[in-house]
């Protein structure tokens, strides 16, 4: 599965930035291949690598998001493909995990409240 998230990750193209604070905290991305639509959150970080959530999103909950319909919980939730992937500096993939909603650390989930600001 690794290899596949690669290739899938290797091929999306950043569309527009969402959420942003000192950087981009939640991007839209959309495969060329596909026409899928991809939203990419900061998760997390260390002394060596970023950690971000990339899941698959309808056209719908991307334009609820935007407009404060539904919250960022209720993308991922709604997402049938998620992974977590950790960039280096230079942006180069350090690992890649396939993961679900419910395998989403408490403490990185968010909350009920989670409206585009």
């Amino acid at each position: 599965m690794y290899e596949q998230l690669k290739e899938l990750w290797d091929r999306l193209q950043k569309r527009e930035d969402l959420v942003e604070y000192e950087g981009p905290l939640l991007s839209l991305f959309a495969d060329p291949k596909t026409g899928g639509l991809y939203l990419v959150s900061w998760m997390d970080c260390d002394n060596w690598t970023n950690k971000w959530l990339v899941f698959n999103a309808t056209a719908t909950a991307v334009l609820g998001f935007k407009d404060g319909v539904i919250t960022l919980k209720e993308c991922i939730e709604q997402a049938t493909l998620l992974f977590f992937i950790n960039l280096d500096k230079d942006l180069i993939v350090v690992d890649i995990r396939e993961t679900t909603a419910e395998g989403i650390p408490a403490d990185l989930m968010p909350g009920d409240e989670s409206f585009k600001p």
